[in-house]
């Protein structure tokens, strides 16, 4: 079920390469958490990495198979995600931007079975978000509607999940019950993705922490042979050391 990386590139415009040459594997069972500065390219991979965008050059495979000889539903059956931002004006209740999720699932004629409806209510229940079924989504606040885009995720009941930011929105309680349901998903055999910019609660929750530097994988590894003061330092250009006695605690040292 692992998503591999093969010496992608990939540039919005001629002769600016956002991702060069990358080459990287998400494994299953495992959550890896992608970090980086501003423009290093970690959202444009996650897009390359569930088809929205595809690469001048090198693939992206899943299963052993190339993203690009699949279509946008095959590609849904498979991955999904919760992206960074969805706007807030949708006209619809929660329980039908959920339901959005499996169409991949549905028949030719876009009938919902009662197995969609089932998956619908396991995931809101799952994220914490079921009393809200009957709400409509644009008069949510931005941590209810970053749990029902996770809901609307999981309703796919693919085997891969790609999280940009995912509690980008949300209170610290709220972080951290997001963090314990990835790890929990990768417990289950998901492979998961999170795209993160937090350095001190996020990587308390992943396995394997890549680092990106100018479109390519600068370091790769546990948080502590990752997330240290020289790596952090020449990836973000700021004096800037966190310090690890243990994967429960974290330190942070900021300078000039």
């Amino acid at each position: 079920m692992s998503l591999r990386v093969e010496n992608l590139s990939f540039g919005y415009y001629a002769g600016h390469p956002v991702l060069n040459g990358l080459n990287l594997e998400i494994r299953t069972g495992q959550v890896t958490g992608l970090f980086g500065p501003n423009g290093c390219g970690k959202s444009t991979l996650l897009r390359c990495l569930n088809g929205a965008l595809h690469p001048q050059s090198g693939a992206v495979l899943h299963e052993g198979q190339r993203l690009d000889k699949l279509t946008l539903r095959e590609i849904a059956a498979r991955i999904a995600v919760v992206p960074q931002e969805t706007s807030a004006g949708v006209p619809f209740l929660v329980r039908e931007m959920v339901m959005m999720g499996r169409f991949a699932r549905w028949d030719l004629w876009g009938q919902e079975s009662p197995e969609d409806h089932a998956a619908v209510h396991a995931s809101l229940e799952r994220v914490g978000a079921a009393d809200l079924a009957d709400r409509h989504f644009d008069e949510l606040s931005g941590g209810e509607r970053q749990r029902v885009i996770i809901a609307r995720a999981l309703a796919q009941e693919t085997r891969v999940l790609l999280l940009d930011e995912p509690a980008s929105h949300l209170d610290i309680a709220h972080q951290l019950e997001v963090f314990h349901l990835a790890r929990e998903l990768a417990g289950e055999g998901y492979t998961v993705l999170m795209v993160c910019h937090d350095l001190v609660v996020a990587p308390m929750f992943v396995d394997e922490a890549v680092l990106l530097k100018a479109g390519k994988v600068f370091a790769r590894g546990t948080v502590p042979q990752v997330l240290h003061a020289q790596n952090l330092s020449a990836c973000f250009g700021c004096s800037l050391g966190i310090t690890w006695p243990s994967l429960g605690a974290a330190t942070i040292m900021l300078g000039k």
